[in-house]
């Protein structure tokens, strides 16, 4: 990216981008590798990431935001749909989230979290996937009914396959369906790839598993 001086523009992974649905120009970008422990494995790179960034300019120039630590992996950014100054950011440190665009940040959800989104009809819910490469007994899906809140976070685990057998976790929501939920779920990362698609029509609280022929 391409930062407010150009001579001391960083090279860095790029984990994670938004853009504000109500201003166009308003990009966000996580930065760092979300898939560490994937990039070692295959002896890929690993670039340390240095928290998010702004642009106001559709993505001519970016500055970055605060952020509480020195680097990063970040893999989502989940911007509020009445106003981007409320994010959530998923990284392998936890759940981050701020009020004030960067200007304090609280961290909400212990572990890798993978994916964060919000509810489609009501942001007061947030659906977030804990999903360690190598798996934990942590991983699933968890949803929190007051925006994300620390301490606000109920497992779905119905027919959910255990946190242990798992892998890196992603997330889907639709404005069609908002009670529609999708997990791509992986294996943990010393064996093969593709675990499961998992289905919900309650908003989580059960599951079903989506068969895929010849997967």
């Amino acid at each position: 990216p391409m930062m407010d001086d150009p001579s001391q523009t960083p090279v860095t992974g790029i984990g994670a981008l938004a853009i504000d649905r109500n201003n166009p120009e308003l990009l966000f970008a996580g930065t760092g590798e979300p898939t560490i422990t994937l990039s070692k494995a295959i002896a890929a790179p690993v670039g340390t990431g240095m928290g998010v960034l702004q642009s106001t300019d559709g993505g001519q120039r970016w500055s970055a935001l605060p952020w509480p630590q020195s680097a990063s992996a970040i893999s989502r950014i989940a911007l509020h749909p009445a106003s981007s100054d409320t994010m959530l950011v998923g990284s392998r440190t936890g759940l981050w989230k701020t009020v004030n665009r960067g200007g304090s940040w609280s961290n909400t959800l212990a572990g890798v979290v993978s994916d964060v989104r919000y509810h489609e009809s009501n942001p007061a819910i947030v659906f977030a996937a804990s999903g360690s490469d190598y798996g934990d007994s942590r991983n699933g899906v968890y949803r929190s009914m007051n925006g994300g809140k620390p301490f606000s976070w109920q497992k779905l685990f119905v027919n959910f396959p255990a946190g242990d057998s798992t892998g890196r976790i992603l997330l889907a929501t639709t404005p069609a369906d908002p009670r529609l939920l999708l997990a791509l779920v992986a294996r943990p990362i010393t064996s093969d790839d593709f675990l499961a698609l998992m289905r919900s029509t309650d908003a989580g609280v059960t599951w079903t598993e989506i068969t895929i022929p010849d997967w």
